[in-house]
This record gives C-alpha cells, structure tokens and sequence, in this order.
C-alpha cells in the first residue's frame, strides 16, 4: 500500500494547495510494483481502444476525441472494474483530504480519468485540448498520479503557483456556462498579469502523487520528444 503522509504532513499539503502554491507533489508515493499494476490494468482498457478514442464508463466510446493517445473516463460507481485503481484510491486518506478541504462537504472520487499520450503536437496539428494554459470553469480538488516518469520534455503537468487566488476571484464572476465560452482560459484574461513565462512544470518520477486545486492556472503536459509517453491517473472530487 501507499505510505500516506501523517497527520501533521496532510494539514501541510492541504494549507499549501489552498493559499499556497496551489499543488503540493508528493514525490515516489507508490511503489515500482504498484505502478505496475496499475499500468497493466490501464492497458487491458487501453488495448480495446484506437488511437484518438475516448471511452466513458457507460461503454460509449468517442473517436477522434483524444488525438495524442487514449483517455478513459470511469465514475465512482464503475471504479469497482479496475481493482488496482480502487485500491490505491478507496483508501481513507484520500477521503479525509477531500473532505477536509470541502470541510466535509465533498463529493468524491466523483470521476476518474486515466491516459495515454504518445503523439507529438506536430503529429496531430495542434495541442492536446486540456493543455492550453487555464483554471477549470467548475471548482475541483483533484489527485493525480503519474504512471510514467514525467519531465517537461515528457509530459509533465504545469502551472502557475499561487494563481489560484487571482482565478478564484474571476470564477466566482461568471455563470459556469458564461465560462465554457473560453473565459477561463489565461489568455482570456490578461489583467491576472500571468504568461507563459510563470510557468513551472511537476516534473517527478512514475508513482508519484500531484494534489492540486483547479483554480490554478494549470495546463496538461506536452509530450516533446519523439518516442515519448505520458500515462496518469486524475480523480476529481467537487463540493458536495
């Protein structure tokens, strides 16, 4: 099983997602044999699935969805199909944090979204549609955990620290379908003063865990070298 942090490290990861940098990455959080397994589980998915195919856990499957690989996207109550997944996720930590962000009010574990990348952007014309700089236009604290090992040149997650704060304040502006109309996006919104150059990227080895709050001006990695992969695991959990 996982080594979960004590009591004292969770109320540090929790006060530096909230007012501080926005993520906390906790480095090697699974071991080599659990990653393993849960790459294994990942793939038996994977294989029934093209290039560029999205499958949601009602057994729908949208091709041309996901150009730089494949995703999956599994609710709660379809969790049960990837045993490796549910164990690592189902454990109580993870609840406590939800919970003690939301000051137990979270609805969690509400979607899981797991991913293949293997394209490069010159490949398929363009950027991956979550990899444009922006803050989620629905609140959310999210898990993920990288599958492979994840630098800048393969993949990892970026964002701005403590962006948070300023995206809140916009967010908390709009109706979420005023947002979907490309609002939440940086480039939307010059005045938080924010541009590519603040970027940092949570570069860390396969195993390892990000905690984060979508306010953040955050995009998914960019795979840039030629060969390269990117798979992780995204749990979201919302207000309750």
């Amino acid at each position: 099983m996982p080594t979960f942090p004590s009591q004292e490290e969770s109320q540090t990861i929790l006060d530096t997602v909230v007012s501080g940098d926005g993520l906390y990455k906790f480095d090697n959080f699974l071991t080599d044999e659990e990653v393993e397994s849960l790459r294994e589980e990942m793939e038996s998915q994977f294989s029934e699935l093209n290039t560029g195919d999205e499958y949601c856990c009602d057994g729908t499957v949208t091709p041309g969805s996901y150009p730089f690989g494949k995703i999956c996207r599994i609710q709660r109550h379809n969790l049960n199909r990837f045993p490796s997944m549910l164990n690592v996720l189902n454990n109580a930590w993870f609840s406590i944090m939800a919970d003690a962000y939301y000051y137990g009010n979270a609805n969690k574990l509400l979607q899981v979204f797991f991913s293949h990348e293997y394209l490069l952007p010159n490949q398929v014309d363009g950027v991956t549609r979550n990899s444009v700089l922006h803050f989620d236009p629905y609140q959310a604290f999210k898990f993920m955990i990288y599958i492979t090992d994840c630098e800048k040149e393969t993949g990892a997650f970026r964002y701005v620290k403590g962006s948070q704060i300023e995206s809140k304040k916009i967010r908390n502006l709009y109706q979420m379908h005023e947002l979907l109309n490309d609002k939440y996006t940086l480039e939307s919104n010059p005045s938080m003063g924010y541009s590519e150059e603040d970027v940092v990227y949570a570069e860390a080895s396969k195993g390892s865990l990000l905690i984060f709050d979508t306010d953040i001006i955050h995009g998914g990695g960019i795979l840039q070298e030629e060969g390269s992969e990117r798979m992780a695991i995204i749990a979201h959990n919302r207000r309750g």
